[in-house]
């Protein structure tokens, strides 16, 4: 227990009441003032009258209590601050990183292929957020040229599909001119293909056109031309755009050269299981054409070629179905550039309605140094 010893004086302790004596009868004062007083000879001087003394008594555990229980409260509010301290640091952490760690999967996805992947909204306006928008613009791009690579990568070969996926432009709404080679290729017998058409059961008569059809579509493939579109039972191929190719006519030849072989070859198999066998006539011109991607932008555009050598082209490939079958029909500015690797024979000025008479030549097949050095 603690205690507490107090003197009790009147107020106003400037007054003349002498203070009582202390034991011994020495007059009360201090030591200074007694001694001061003895020194000058009179008498010491006399202090404040004491009354009485109060005593203060206190509880040594009420204390310790007291301290204990704001020590407590100091301990709690420190925790109190340590954890909001620590939540604020975890949520600004995440608000800081989140964004990060979604790039992060993000890219992950699109390295596995996953070219659809986006990073939602845009929170930040800072660095990270400019990064996120760069981000799917990125994967756009990215989408985009897969989508052309896969809608293009049966169809054209790999130079003109690199090509086009380099310069995206080229099958954008617009046209520009250019010199090309147009080759169109028909079942070798029209006559004969509507009565198959309503003898045999469609499945059946869809997939011989498609047996050809494949033929011939890998073949312009590999000699670097591009399958303009089917029509029916005929291919529309052209070389020289978008690739533009110094050698374009002799290319094409060459493609119609190897259809004709591979595709007796091909009646050889299918005449020994005795199946419906055709050939194939190819009208093959070469000249100045509007090329571009032609139709209605976000519906369906079509890059194709038109010019009155296309419809010459068209003209000598029906023209031969029709009163031979099975041949290749050059016009002229096609021979200028190929005379020199194909062997031709000239079959003279051919009549053709709204196009006049038109010189033709038909190719008999390849010089042997145009075949080695095509090899």
């Amino acid at each position: 227990m603690f205690v507490i010893a107090a003197p009790v004086v009147p107020r106003g302790g400037g007054s003349a009441t002498p203070a009582p004596a202390t034991e011994g009868g020495v007059p009360s004062g201090s030591p200074e003032e007694v001694s001061g007083a003895r020194e000058r000879g009179g008498p010491p001087p006399k202090g404040p009258e004491v009354l009485g003394t109060v005593y203060l008594a206190m509880s040594q555990g009420l204390v310790v209590r007291a301290v204990a229980r704001a020590i407590a409260i100091l301990l709690l509010v420190a925790v109190a601050v340590l954890v909001v301290g620590s939540l604020l640091a975890i949520l600004i952490a995440a608000f800081l990183t989140g964004p990060i760690r979604r790039l992060q999967t993000a890219v992950q996805a699109i390295a596995a292929g996953d070219f659809g992947q986006r990073v939602a909204g845009r929170l930040q306006r800072d660095e990270i957020g400019d990064l996120t928008e760069a981000f799917n613009d990125m994967a756009q791009g990215l989408a985009e040229r897969e989508t052309m690579r896969g809608a293009f990568a049966s169809y054209v070969s790999k130079d003109l599909l690199e090509e086009i996926i380099r310069n995206p432009d080229v099958m954008k709404p617009g046209g520009t001119r250019k010199i090309a080679t147009i080759m169109f290729a028909y079942f070798g017998n029209h006559e004969e293909l509507p009565f198959l058409a309503q003898q045999l059961a469609p499945e059946i008569f869809v997939r011989i056109v498609n047996d050809y059809l494949e033929v011939e579509a890998k073949l312009i493939v590999e000699h670097g031309g591009y399958p303009d579109k089917f029509i029916g039972d005929g291919v529309m191929a052209v070389w020289g755009v978008p690739l533009e190719t110094p050698d374009h006519a002799e290319r094409a030849v060459r493609c119609a050269v190897a259809i004709q072989q591979t595709v007796l070859a091909l009646n050889e198999e299918r005449a020994k299981a005795a199946r419906v066998c055709t050939e194939i006539s190819i009208g093959i011109n070469t000249g100045p054409v509007v090329v571009g991607s032609m139709g209605s932008e976000g519906r369906k555009l079509d890059y194709t070629v038109i010019s009155e050598d296309v419809n010459f082209a068209a003209r000598l490939a029906g023209a031969g179905a029709f009163f031979h079958g099975g041949q290749i029909w050059i016009g002229p500015r096609t021979h200028e550039m190929v005379k020199g690797m194909a062997e031709v024979k000239s079959l003279g000025e051919i009549e053709f309605k709204g196009l006049g008479p038109r010189p033709v030549w038909e190719v008999a097949g390849l010089r042997r140094a145009s075949v080695a050095a095509a090899r």
